[in-house]
């Protein structure tokens, strides 16, 4: 099988912890005798969370390397590239680490195969706590989100539950972004901090350095925050 996932740069631990959970769980199987006697091998490729790398590397890994699917791929934007790819050629598109509903076609594709709830249902269920036992208002609620296809998935997810909680259609919570693979939050927590009022959560979509870096605003005794960081 084959995977595309970041083993270098700022989001390397996501990409180094799929694949070791992966490499666990194939061992596993092998000990107990594989398939019909013949183990399962783990073909594992650096994209770096960069989706223009991506596209090379799961189309190596089907041209190439003939892998008979392409399992545990790290991340959104780099899932948007990957998907498409695996059924042109109808490779089995296994277990992504995404909860974007972009990826998640309608009617169901047979190639596709998701283990993880949705951004959908993990961010309403946030939403929901925050109003029902935070006693928060619709407009106290903000969002630190990565700016790319990640980010924009949960910030939709977001924006969809706050309405279903009775937010106006016209209404638009403070969304602030940063860019993939930096730690370059400082204007977004400005933007925060700036507003006014300022809000009293702040629900994250990002990955574990940025939300990590980000944590430490001076808001942090009065703001609640929630995070998808290990979602992405």
């Amino acid at each position: 099988m084959g995977m595309a996932a970041p083993l270098t740069g700022p989001a390397r631990s996501l990409g180094l912890n799929m694949r070791a959970g992966l490499l666990a769980a194939f061992a596993e199987f092998n000990r107990a005798g594989g398939i019909n006697g013949r183990p399962v091998e783990l073909l594992c490729e650096d994209d770096g969370y960069e989706p223009a790398r991506t596209g090379l590397v799961v189309r190596g890994l089907i041209e190439s390397q003939a892998v008979v699917a392409i399992i545990g791929n790290v991340g959104t934007p780099t899932g948007v590239i990957a998907m498409p790819i695996c059924q042109e050629h109808r490779v089995p598109f296994v277990a992504p680490f995404t909860g974007a509903a972009s990826l998640r076609p309608t009617p169901v594709d047979p190639m596709v195969f998701h283990l993880r709830a949705g951004y959908r249902e993990e961010i309403s269920q946030m939403v929901d706590a925050l109003i029902d036992y935070a006693g928060l208002e619709c407009n106290q609620i903000a969002f630190f989100t990565q700016r790319d296809a990640y980010g924009d998935a949960g910030f939709a997810s977001g924006l969809a539950a706050l309405r279903h909680r009775g937010a106006p259609d016209t209404f638009t919570p403070l969304h602030v972004r940063y860019e993939r693979n930096t730690l370059d939050v400082e204007a977004a927590l400005a933007d925060c901090l700036l507003s006014a009022p300022r809000p009293r959560a702040v629900i994250m979509v990002g990955t574990y350095a940025p939300a990590l870096s980000s944590s430490a605003w001076p808001a942090s005794r009065n703001t609640i925050r929630l995070s998808s960081t290990f979602r992405s």
